[in-house]
């Protein structure tokens, strides 16, 4: 979903990677997403307000943005994402 809220909003992946976990005390576990995107100030705005109203539960933990060298004009984003789901009844906990 992250990915084609990218490309939606004019921005290119650079990279992306994701982990997941178990949350100590509770049987849900945490996936994280971090993806590092460039684009236009305006195109990152609206892909952060895209990810914020997605149906998704979706939680943005970091954001940081620096000005890229190839294009003045462009802006790098590195974000941070997590969502939280029940895994199904056959996976082992491990």
């Amino acid at each position: 979903r992250l990915a084609a809220f990218a490309t939606e909003y004019n921005l290119r992946i650079e990279r992306r990677s994701g982990s997941s976990d178990y949350e100590e005390e509770s049987n849900l576990v945490r996936l994280r997403v971090t993806m590092l995107l460039t684009g236009e100030w305006s195109d990152i705005r609206a892909f952060i307000a895209a990810v914020e109203e997605a149906s998704e539960f979706i939680v943005i933990q970091e954001v940081m943005l620096r000005q890229t060298e190839e294009n003045a004009a462009a802006l790098g984003l590195a974000l941070t994402v997590s969502t939280y789901y029940q895994p199904d009844a056959e996976s082992d906990r491990g």
